[in-house]
């Protein structure tokens, strides 16, 4: 069985995912991708079920929700702008 290619770090636009409503939302609520610049690239510190380890580009805001959420889930780089 072959493993899932992994969607690499965009590194023009942050990869995190709000959700839009909230739990008194009629039906459903959707998510909206966070149009931010990244400044850091996350890294997984565990494999997943896959066996893989995935990264993707956060801000900074996104960056720290994570922490908040999920702390010591993932290893950050920073990004390096070309000027």
């Amino acid at each position: 069985m072959s493993k899932p290619k992994l969607t690499p770090p965009d590194r023009a636009r942050c990869q995190a995912e709000r959700r839009t409503g909230s739990f008194l939302s009629m039906g459903r609520p959707g998510f909206i991708r966070c149009i931010s610049t990244p400044s850091v690239i996350a890294r997984e510190r565990k494999p997943g079920r896959d066996g893989q380890v995935g990264e993707m580009s956060l801000c900074e805001d996104c960056r720290l929700k994570l922490e908040q959420q999920q702390p010591n889930y993932a290893t950050y780089r920073q990004i390096r702008r070309k000027r």
